[in-house]
């Protein structure tokens, strides 16, 4: 599983509205869209399940691998992701329901004595906090030797580092001041469920939900049945690893299926007579609200009511897969969408739950010389000061931009390209001599005009060991403005990241043995040492701003 989640551009889930006049959702000719998306070459095999009042009716397309011939139906096996998270909540309601826990129990509680979070204001994480991401856990922890495989990073990290980390985390927010989504606090709730029962994550889930509404298929331990009907993940078009995430395993580590998944959301909606009926709908009940203005946070799902009817949702992406669980209960319809592409579904998930939420506009592949994919290569600046990437891979364009993974593009004509994925294009222009000079973006009815940066003045690139890098890791803080930045390696590559909600993860990149610099942003770093030549602090250069900071977590050997 991977959790190097997408963010695409401005036009995310929540805020896609039809720019034309939509089919209503429960109209959708389905098998006619997942056909579409096959075979333009937007996932490998679809599976989706429709829940309603009068049954589930399944559509399936594709195959579980590019050279398979086996077809994907509703009992092939997908990897869920963060979908994960929402079984977990599931298991905390129910034990709430049951009395063996409290939303209200600190975490400490559950924990061993010498493993003690230090929050801010002294306060102790709750179990619903960590169940609502207001925890003040970051999104990921920062002591996984991640470089060390990175086929499957996250095999050796556990519970011991998790306790490792939580001990010594220095907190950005105090429990309960804010959102703040966080795979590390789903993965220790679920943790701290088992360790009261006595038994394994997955033991509990399958004891508690899985078991009593016959989701014979749902498991994070495949055994040979559940291994023959597995789909494989595929990312631009090539099958990818999939992510053994031991520790944090009730954050990301359960595969499904599209029946298995109908199950749940029939029992979801009320459609199913199950003992577990309260603590469903306990999972409904809003907590907080999230980052995004359109949607709020409850035991694991989200809600949506920029459209009036209410819905509950979450969707994820992995490595190699894209899946999307949701529900209206106002219009008693729940949808699961599985995907084994890395490429976002859940404009179809949520167009079947409210027709005004818009499908994707595909775009077919034209044919282009791929020579004069070379022309276009290089950094474009917009007047926001956001700077788009493009680069060749193969017969290829491809397109970068900070917090978001590099995406292929697709030939429209002469010099214009669009996103395979999002309803944007860019279309480059060309100087008197035949050199390109900007790009134009057109997007959401508006144009924005991209200057292309002299190659001339770019920074030379130098190549610097994993040891030298390794100097580098570790927690930065501004003392001044209360900003802390994360910095990472991951083999010989670079990374920083602000720790906030939301913030991307950007590489950095050496120009000297001490100084680096952004592609995706208009900024550099220095990095700080002391009398010993010890790595002691940061500075982050941003035109005429200067960020200046301390170094408080180390990871470094020597200087």
């Amino acid at each position: 599983m991977r959790w190097h989640a997408a963010i695409i551009l401005a036009v995310a889930l929540s805020s896609l509205v039809a720019s034309r006049p939509a089919l209503a959702g429960e109209d959708l000719d389905v098998d006619k869209v997942i056909r579409e998306r096959v075979d333009a070459g937007y996932s490998v095999g679809i599976v989706i399940a429709v829940v309603k009042p009068e049954g589930t009716k399944f559509h399936a397309y594709g195959r579980v691998a590019t050279d398979s011939e086996q077809t994907v139906n509703p009992d092939t096996l997908y990897e869920l992701g963060a979908i994960t998270s929402v079984f977990t909540a599931a298991v905390l309601t129910e034990m709430v329901e049951r009395g063996d826990v409290k939303l209200s129990d600190p975490i400490t509680k559950y924990l061993p004595e010498q493993v003690r979070p230090k929050s801010p204001d002294g306060k102790p994480i709750t179990l619903g906090q960590l169940a609502t991401h207001t925890s003040g856990l970051p999104r990921l922890p920062d002591n996984a030797a991640i470089d060390a495989n990175p086929n499957n990073p996250w095999v050796d990290y556990s519970i011991g580092d998790l306790y490792s980390f939580l001990s010594s985390h220095e907190f950005a927010a105090a429990p309960g001041s804010e959102w703040r989504y966080s795979h590390i606090g789903y993965g220790l709730l679920g943790h701290l469920l088992a360790k009261k029962t006595g038994k394994g994550y997955e033991s509990l889930l399958v004891d508690r939900i899985c078991n009593v509404l016959r989701m014979d298929s749902t498991r994070i331990t495949q055994n040979e049945d559940l291994a023959e009907r597995s789909a494989y993940g595929h990312h631009s078009d090539a099958e990818v690893a999939d992510w053994n995430v031991p520790a944090l395993a009730p954050a990301g580590a359960l595969w499904s299926t599209g029946r298995d998944l109908a199950q749940f959301l029939s029992a979801s909606l009320g459609l199913t007579d199950t003992k577990l009926k309260p603590a469903l709908a306990s999972m409904r009940q809003v907590r907080t609200r999230t980052s995004n203005v359109h949607t709020e946070q409850a035991f694991g799902w989200q809600k949506a009511s920029r459209f009036g009817a209410p819905i509950f949702f979450k969707s994820s992406g992995s490595g190699g897969y894209r899946s999307f669980l949701g529900f209206c209960p106002e219009r008693k319809i729940g949808v699961a969408v599985l995907s084994n592409s890395a490429v976002d579904c859940a404009d179809i998930g949520m167009h079947l739950l409210h027709e005004k939420y818009a499908l994707r506009d595909l775009k077919k592949k034209s044919a282009v010389a791929s020579q004069n994919l070379d022309d276009f290569e290089g950094r474009y600046i917009m007047p926001s000061g956001l700077i788009f990437l493009f680069s060749r891979k193969g017969d290829k364009l491809m397109v970068e931009q900070a917090g978001v993974d590099k995406l292929e593009m697709i030939c429209e004509g002469a010099d214009t390209y669009r996103y395979k994925m999002v309803d944007a294009r860019f279309k480059f222009k060309r100087d008197a001599n035949g050199a390109v000079s900007d790009v134009t973006l057109y997007q959401s009815g508006g144009t924005q005009v991209g200057r292309r940066i002299d190659p001339k003045t770019e920074p030379t690139q130098i190549e610097l060991s994993a040891t030298v890098l390794g100097r580098y890791v570790g927690r930065y803080v501004d003392t001044t403005r209360g900003m802390v930045f994360e910095v990472s390696k991951v083999g010989t590559d670079l990374f920083v990241q602000m720790d906030k909600p939301g913030a991307p993860v950007l590489q950095i990149y050496p120009k000297a043995e001490y100084e680096f610099f952004y592609k995706l942003v208009q900024a550099t770093i220095t990095f700080d040492r002391n009398d010993a030549n010890m790595v002691n602090g940061m500075t982050l250069h941003m035109g005429s701003q200067e960020i200046k900071t301390v170094r408080r977590i180390s990871n470094q050997i020597g200087g």
